[in-house]
């Protein structure tokens, strides 16, 4: 059962964290969220692989 609560915790810290890097960066924080919520550790390698958008 703890072990449930720590992945699930370690889960959503990652959609998080992919949620607030992906607004700093400038990009759309939902359909970014969305792909996280799903794959979340392709979406926190991609979003720590990706550049900052720039204009």
């Amino acid at each position: 059962m703890l072990l449930k609560i720590f992945w699930f915790i370690i889960w959503v810290l990652m959609i998080l964290f992919v949620i607030q890097r992906a607004g700093q960066q400038g990009r759309n924080k939902l359909l970014w969220g969305i792909f996280a919520l799903f794959l979340p550790v392709i979406a926190l390698i991609v979003i720590l692989i990706i550049k900052p958008k720039t204009e």
